[in-house]
């Protein structure tokens, strides 16, 4: 078979390749091209009308070649604030405008891979109904846990059916979607990948007097980081010299900083704020052990960026890390309250020294790696192309 041609189409995408939001979608692009795909992008962003600053007249479309990539960038202004039937239909035809304009430039791709029913799978439907182009979805919106009233699920049902491929990106994710979309496809799992990057300069370190725990993830609600402030308040307790680590930032930041002082560890727990990937890689690197108190996760790309550095994992029972976490590279707390959590904080510094860093980031490259998880996609998009 020749090379295939893929288009994948990002319910989000960084803005440039400095952004490191949203990366992961950017990060399995290139993984794909490494082996031996043709690989474009097109990513389509409305801005509401309320943003009067950033409205746009007339789309705004960016091009770049990123890594062999042909990316193209939309911004358009969502001119209807209210309306979802609005932003539906205005996604459906934009896309379908720059999937024209894609294809005169780069020809008709062989099959498409969206990702996200919102807004994703309505493009690859449009595409699908008038060019007849298999499509492949990999969901991921943590929505359907706790809103998914902001879906459409007759409509997700139908474009589901048209689908050659459903992919959830955990079990009980998959589960979920399966409970919650009528008349459902069947869903097979596909898990996010780690960046080769995550796996790079292992250090075992020795000084448990010092234990440093680390968190990362945006500061928001769901997130729990006050969970893990009141946790490792006990824990450091009986362990005055351990320190937390917080990567990242959000509305909750300022919230969770005077939490620090009021349990009085603000001198033990550090606010780094958001880092490039590289110095996120360096301060997993300088730590013990990850932890994460999570109400929901659909998967959860920051466990596995901590195992890819042989750091065992503490984490709340949120559903998509029971496909990450083993007796072997952490523990999962069933109970989310500070008791609980610490009690692992305790059972994971006691037994630290009982985890097998370098079986903990050879498991984690079997499992999530670029290599092994872009070939499997690419097995799946070589079966669906035949037999279409």
């Amino acid at each position: 078979m020749s090379q295939i041609h893929v288009l994948i189409l990002p319910s989000n995408y960084p803005r440039s390749q400095n952004d490191i939001s949203v990366s992961f979608f950017r990060e399995q692009a290139i993984a794909l091209t490494h082996q031996n795909l043709k690989v474009g992008i097109i990513h389509i962003k409305l801005i509401s009308l309320l943003k009067i600053f950033d409205i746009k007249l007339f789309p705004k479309i960016t091009y770049e070649d990123d890594h062999g990539i042909s990316t193209y960038r939309i911004i358009y202004t969502k001119w209807i604030v209210f309306s979802e039937f609005f932003k539906i239909k205005l996604i459906k035809y934009l896309g379908l405008i720059y999937f024209k304009k894609y294809i005169k430039t780069n020809a008709k791709p062989d099959i498409i891979h969206c990702h996200n029913f919102n807004y994703a799978g309505y493009i690859a439907e449009g595409i699908f109904d008038k060019y007849k182009i298999p499509f492949v979805i990999t969901e991921h919106d943590s929505r359907f846990f706790t809103n998914d009233s902001v879906f459409n699920l007759s409509a997700i049902a139908r474009i589901a059916k048209k689908s050659s491929l459903c992919l959830a990106v955990s079990s009980k994710f998959s589960k979920l979607l399966g409970n919650k979309i009528p008349d459902s496809p069947k869903w097979d799992i596909h898990h996010n990948i780690v960046n080769k990057i995550f796996f790079k300069n292992n250090s075992e370190l020795k000084n448990k007097n010092s234990f440093v725990f680390i968190s990362i993830g945006r500061l928001i609600k769901h997130k729990n980081f006050d969970l893990i402030l009141k946790s490792f308040k006990i824990f450091n307790n009986k362990y005055p010299n351990s320190v937390l680590k917080i990567i990242g930032i959000g509305p909750e930041m300022n919230f969770l900083k005077n939490e620090s002082f009021k349990l009085k560890i603000n001198k033990n727990v550090e606010f780094l704020g958001e880092l490039s990937r590289m110095k996120v890689v360096s301060q997993l690197r300088l730590s013990h052990a990850f932890v994460l108190g999570s109400i929901y996760e659909t998967f959860g790309v920051v466990f596995i960026e901590a195992l890819a550095q042989g750091l065992p994992i503490l984490s709340s029972a949120c559903d998509g890390v029971e496909d990450i976490i083993n007796n072997e590279n952490g523990l999962i707390i069933q109970k989310s309250n500070p008791f609980a959590m610490s009690k692992g904080m305790f059972f994971i510094y006691e037994n630290y020294q009982n985890y097998n860093k370098k079986k903990i980031i050879e498991d984690c490259e079997l499992r999530f790696s670029e290599e092994n998880q872009s070939k499997k996609l690419l097995h799946s998009y070589k079966k669906i192309v035949k037999n279409f």
